[in-house]
C-alpha cells in the first residue's frame, strides 16, 4: 500500500469532464478562474460569473488518482525498482 507523501494535486473540470489534471492548487484555481472569466463571454474579459451564467460549470477538485500514482512511483523508486511507464498511442 502506497503511503501519503503529503503532496496534493488538483484537477480542473468543465461540465464534470476533466480539462487538466495533476496541477498545484494555486495553478488549478488560476486556470479555473481564467476559464470562468473568458470561456463563452462577450469580448473575453467579462466572464461567466460577471455577466451571467451560461450553463458552463468550472470546478477545482482534488486529484486523488494522480496522488496515488505518484505515491506508487515513489515507493517503487525507494525500493530500488525500475520505473514502469505505460505509453498509450492514439490513432485518429
Amino acid at each position: 500500500m502506497a503511503r501519503d507523501l503529503g503532496i496534493r494535486f488538483y484537477r480542473v473540470t468543465l461540465q464534470g469532464v476533466t480539462v487538466q489534471k495533476g496541477m498545484k492548487e494555486k495553478d488549478a484555481y488560476a486556470m479555473a478562474e481564467r476559464w470562468q472569466g473568458s470561456h463563452c463571454s462577450y469580448g473575453g474579459s467579462g466572464g461567466l460569473l460577471r455577466i451571467k451564467d451560461r450553463g458552463d460549470h468550472v470546478e477545482v477538485k482534488r486529484d486523488f488518482e494522480t496522488e496515488r500514482e505518484w505515491a506508487e512511483r515513489f515507493e517503487e523508486a525507494r525500493a530500488g525498482n525500475r520505473q514502469k511507464i505505460t505509453m498509450v498511442e492514439r490513432v485518429d
